[in-house]
């Protein structure tokens, strides 16, 4: 476990990936209560609002980025001493990923 906190490759990651998922969770917390129902989580250009949901669809944003991060950092630590360069394919995985949950709940935020 030590050599895998050590790698400065891994840490990085790990870092970014926790940084982006608190950030949208606290954007979660503190704007999505304030805004009105039915929520506009998608806007289209041509044809205006194509889905409309409510609080608990951007929750599921959250908790999605949230399950498949652990589930990728869980296999990237079984992996690690096998096959490192996987290793941090998963856990760059990780950081796009929880940068697309933050894109995401922005987005949705400053549209309502």
């Amino acid at each position: 476990m030590q050599a895998i906190v050590r790698d400065k490759i891994i840490f990085v990651f790990l870092l970014l990936t926790a940084i982006l998922l608190v950030v949208s969770f606290v954007l979660t917390y503190f704007k999505v209560d304030a805004l009105s129902y039915p929520l506009i989580l998608h806007f289209n250009p041509y044809q205006g609002v194509d889905l409309m949901g409510v609080k608990a669809d951007v929750w599921g944003i959250v908790a999605m980025g949230f399950l498949v991060v652990v589930i990728n950092t869980v296999l990237a630590r079984t992996l690690f001493y096998r096959e490192r360069i996987i290793t941090y394919i998963f856990l760059a995985t990780n950081v796009l990923l929880a940068l697309l949950a933050f894109i995401g709940i922005a987005h949705i935020i400053s549209l309502n």
